[in-house]
């Protein structure tokens, strides 16, 4: 049986045309939503993003889509604290829920977003990246 193709998701912010203009250009050039019809990822596969954190306050595009982070800032699984603003939009670029009627969607709606916290805004030391790395700040 055939299905169609490139069907667009319900999430109001998510360009509901292709043209440039329209906003989708990385969708497009990617070919996000024809990958979506062979995978759309899975809740076992979790993708760490070390960045400034994850802010989920008011955005339930997250909802169920987190799984227990690091502050390496702050020693501690509280990754909100001190959240930047760009560790937040990476993480709904990799994955925030599809189809649920809210926000935009991200790459991998399907999976799970580890947000590891090794900076902020106004960036970060490359030993809180990779503490092999230290000394070389």
């Amino acid at each position: 049986m055939l299905t169609p193709q490139e069907l667009l998701p319900s999430d109001p912010s998510f360009p509901q045309q292709f043209a440039i203009a329209g906003g989708a250009w990385g969708w497009y050039r990617t070919h996000t939503t024809q990958a979506w019809d062979v995978t759309k990822g899975d809740p076992s596969v979790v993708v760490a993003i070390l960045d400034t954190g994850l802010k989920t306050q008011g955005l339930a595009d997250y909802d169920g889509q987190i799984a227990t982070g690091w502050n390496v800032l702050k020693s501690s699984t509280d990754t909100s604290l001190y959240a930047g603003t760009h560790g937040t939009y990476v993480a709904g670029v990799v994955g925030l829920a599809l189809n649920n009627g809210t926000g935009s969607a991200g790459y991998c709606p399907g999976c799970r977003i580890m947000p590891v916290q090794v900076g902020t805004d106004s960036g970060a030391y490359m030993s809180f990246v990779s503490p092999s790395l230290s000394g070389t700040d």
